[in-house]
């Protein structure tokens, strides 16, 4: 690996956790609102590129305790 794609590589894992780190606080402000709040270990996907996330929808059955996301967009090109 060059060093470009080195540097590349350390600045996508900063913006990404920079990225999530502001998920997280504005999460936080709504469980607080809502009064709901999520335990996830190991479950969390952090898009490369946010534009990747347009489309995302979460699952909404309150009595599995489940939160599952989908991309609509991607449903529609699998014909589904």
């Amino acid at each position: 690996m060059e060093k470009d794609q080195v540097t590349d590589t350390y600045q996508q894992r900063v913006d990404d956790q920079l990225r999530f780190m502001a998920f997280v606080q504005e999460l936080a402000a709504l469980s607080k609102k809502h009064g709901v709040a999520i335990r996830s270990t190991g479950g969390v996907y952090v898009f490369t590129d946010p534009k990747e996330a347009e489309g995302l929808v979460y699952t909404n059955d309150a009595s599995s305790s489940d939160l599952d996301y989908v991309i609509i967009h991607e449903l529609c090109r699998l014909g589904i």
